[in-house]
């Protein structure tokens, strides 16, 4: 038995706590106490021989052990009425907003590293997707945005997964295995990906919630028993026909929304606590974890070019695409305003989704190491940064009006 395993874990509940408890005294967010704590475990790793266990991360941890459970707590609550309003433009900044920042990276890739454009479209693929779980985490801790502003970037954050794993899928086979994809099958790919997804989001929910319904079940913590099963459920069997599990897990916890009238309000006050426990210890596990194996596997890769690079590709590609996109987004009539593609670039944060795509990549894969090490820093100055500047300008603009 691991002792050193067993004691981390008691000691993580205990910062945890002591995190959760003061959260209203401490100037920066959960969050970013978290990632400092992995930081700090992974600085005591290197550079100590206490026994500590290692922190090692890969695509499967953050998929299957994180992904499902974080994106059916973040949907449970939500209304597919709600996103009629930013169902079009939400749609155009996944796909072509996806393409063009993907695009631009490839091509800042290419002048300064040399790096062939159809890798760098690779990399840019991956990396220009918003994460759903860091957008919605730092959505859900600021206030004053505007309901459609969210709902904007939350199912941009959706739906740019379909395309985003497609596209990466889709190049991954053409520049490592050498094969030739044609024009109509990447359509059919992106298409099922997305669609083939939703459906079966959708004709799981209404089964599930029929059986549910048909056995009048009130205690809610076997009912969080069964959203747990179906949140792994959708997710893996989406994954297994080769659709996207994040968008299966979504459009599955908006169609379910299961609540019988016989329901008590403390059935449903259990419910919600138990769910925002489950949210809160995945979302800190996943963020130490993140930062624990950055300090440990991937920090002395960094190089002031690579970080330079990581901070002109995070803050330049979606605003730029953003910028060209503008005037065919459109909210109930009105083009956007130039404050709201500010607010729209620095909400759009990255996270381990990112990180999971890139550990996909073969181990003798030229690239992959400086992809990760430029993923991790966008990655990491989005969590850390991001919410400040939102923060910022929703200020600015509350000011303003």
């Amino acid at each position: 038995m691991n002792i050193s395993l067993v004691l981390l874990i008691i000691i993580g509940f205990l910062l945890l706590n002591i995190i959760s408890h003061y959260k209203k005294k401490l100037i920066l967010p959960e969050a970013v106490w978290v990632l400092v704590f992995g930081a700090i475990y992974g600085c005591i790793y290197q550079t100590t021989s206490w026994g500590l266990p290692d922190i090692v991360l890969s695509s499967e941890i953050i998929l299957y052990w994180f992904v499902p459970i974080l994106i059916f707590a973040n949907a449970r609550n939500m209304s597919f009425k709600r996103f009629k309003k930013v169902m079009i433009p939400a749609s155009l900044l996944a796909s072509v907003g996806l393409i063009l920042s993907a695009t631009i990276i490839a091509a800042i890739l290419y002048f300064t590293f040399q790096i062939s454009f159809l890798e760098g479209l690779l990399f840019g693929s991956l990396i220009s997707a918003t994460d759903p779980l860091a957008v919605t985490a730092m959505l859900r801790k600021s206030k004053g945005i505007s309901r459609w502003k969210r709902m904007l970037v939350e199912w941009e954050s959706i739906l740019n997964d379909g395309i985003a794993v497609t596209m990466f899928t889709v190049l991954t086979a053409i520049i490592i295995a050498g094969s030739n994809i044609q024009f109509v099958q990447l359509t059919k790919d992106v298409f099922w990906s997305i669609a083939g997804a939703a459906f079966i989001g959708f004709v799981l929910a209404r089964i599930i919630r029929m059986i549910l319904k048909h056995w009048d079940e009130t205690n809610p913590y076997l009912k969080v028993n069964m959203w747990i099963v179906i949140a792994y459920g959708w997710f893996l069997l989406a994954d297994s026909l080769h659709a996207s599990g994040i968008i299966a897990v979504f459009v599955g916890a908006l169609t379910y929304a299961y609540h019988p009238r016989k329901d008590t309000k403390i059935n449903l006050e259990i419910r919600t606590s138990i769910w925002e426990y489950l949210e809160f210890l995945a979302d800190a596990t996943l963020f130490f974890i993140l930062w624990a194996n950055f300090a440990i596997h991937a920090a002395h890769t960094l190089t002031p070019a690579i970080i330079a690079c990581a901070i002109v590709l995070l803050l330049f590609a979606r605003w730029a695409s953003l910028t060209l996109l503008r005037r065919f987004i459109k909210i109930d009539g009105e083009v956007l305003k130039k404050q709201d593609i500010s607010f729209l670039n620095f909400a759009g944060s990255r996270g381990a989704i990112s990180i999971a795509l890139i550990l996909m990549l073969p181990l003798d894969y030229i690239h992959r190491e400086f992809f990760l090490s430029l993923a991790y820093v966008m990655v990491i100055l989005s969590i850390l940064i991001y919410p400040f500047i939102v923060s910022k300008l929703l200020s600015h603009n509350k000011k303003a009006s």
